[in-house]
């Protein structure tokens, strides 16, 4: 008799850690500043923002990485685990243009030279 229990408490506890340590899913609610970003979760593409709602399944003592790509953007990322915050808003910031950034070095240059000349000619000129 004493058998039967211990052979369902058992049976029991095997199940409960079965039914517990499958993967959990989790719903997010992803937003980008601006709009249209590409979803990565796990380096694989789910979709575009605009409020999109994510379903990520998590598995016992796992994470996800979530990434925001966006042409003319830097990317955005972070890891989620299963008790990150249901909503995420990124807002993005515009890559550096190289080209650009080398012309606006360019045009602080000239400045510089053409402030410290003054200041030579300035100095020339005092008694």
């Amino acid at each position: 008799m004493k058998r039967w229990w211990v052979s369902l408490i058992y049976s029991a506890s095997v199940l409960a850690c079965l039914t517990s340590c499958g993967p959990a899913q989790r719903m997010y609610y992803v937003s980008s500043y601006p709009p249209g970003a590409r979803i990565f979760v796990n380096d694989k593409e789910r979709g575009q923002t605009a409020m999109k709602q994510l379903k990520v399944v998590f598995y016992p003592y796992a994470h996800a990485t979530l990434r925001l790509e966006l042409d003319g953007y830097q990317s955005e990322g972070l890891v989620l685990a299963p008790d990150s915050p249901g909503r995420l808003d990124f807002q993005l910031q515009r890559a550096p243009d190289p080209q650009r950034t080398q012309e606006q070095l360019d045009e602080i240059q000239a400045r510089v030279e053409e402030i410290l000349t003054k200041l030579q000619t300035a100095e020339g000129n005092q008694p």
